[in-house]
């Protein structure tokens, strides 16, 4: 069994360019009781589900990455981990303030998400971009608009606090200088910002 599915799960869809697969291809699982009508008709491709070409250099990549990740996932973790706790430790070390999200508790490897009180999470994203450090600010709605993330909505974090949250991502095919490089830029930024709250 490659995927576990929780018991209860009924559909289940991932994007590929999420694990280093080619943009455009993605999974999506469904139980045996849910039955999907096409919205694309046509050829029948994909037992009729979805008719269209089918992106196979996508699917060969999603094939592949998936291969490697499994055979390698504890070292690929393990990398993640390390590249999340030397940001953390860094950006904690040179704002005592800054709050790092349910940092004592279980969570995934490959995110961080921290709070810089006092600070706009979205003026903050611009800057970074800026400097060329990619991050994410809250939940994009249907208008476009953002709005803060809604999981710390839902875990009652103070709104202020939600507001003034970014997101990073660790990739294992990061360099730890590569980490070091985004921590000076954020402590830059984060100092410049702060002149002006």
């Amino acid at each position: 069994e490659v995927i576990r599915v929780p018991e209860g799960v009924s559909m289940l869809a991932f994007s590929g360019h999420k694990f280093h697969a080619l943009s455009g291809i993605g999974v999506l699982l469904t139980a045996p009781k849910i039955k999907l009508s096409p919205i694309i008709l046509g050829g029948g491709q994909q037992g009729g589900s979805r008719s269209g070409t089918e992106h196979i250099h996508g699917i060969a990549s999603l094939h592949y990455i998936l291969k490697k990740i499994l055979a390698e996932q504890s070292i690929i973790s393990q990398t993640m981990c390390s590249y999340r706790d030397l940001f953390e430790s860094h950006l904690q070390e040179a704002f005592p303030e800054c709050v790092v999200h349910c940092q004592k508790e279980p969570r995934v490897s490959n995110l961080s998400a921290i709070a810089f009180p006092g600070l706009e999470g979205e003026v903050m994203q611009i800057a970074l971009d800026l400097e060329g450090v990619a991050c994410g600010y809250g939940s994009a709605c249907s208008s476009g608009a953002t709005t803060v993330f809604k999981s710390l909505t839902a875990m009652k974090v103070p709104q202020e606090l939600a507001m003034a949250t970014l997101r990073f991502s660790f990739s294992y095919l990061l360099s730890e200088q590569e980490v070091l490089t985004a921590v000076q830029k954020v402590i830059h930024v984060v100092r410049h910002l702060q002149q002006y709250a």
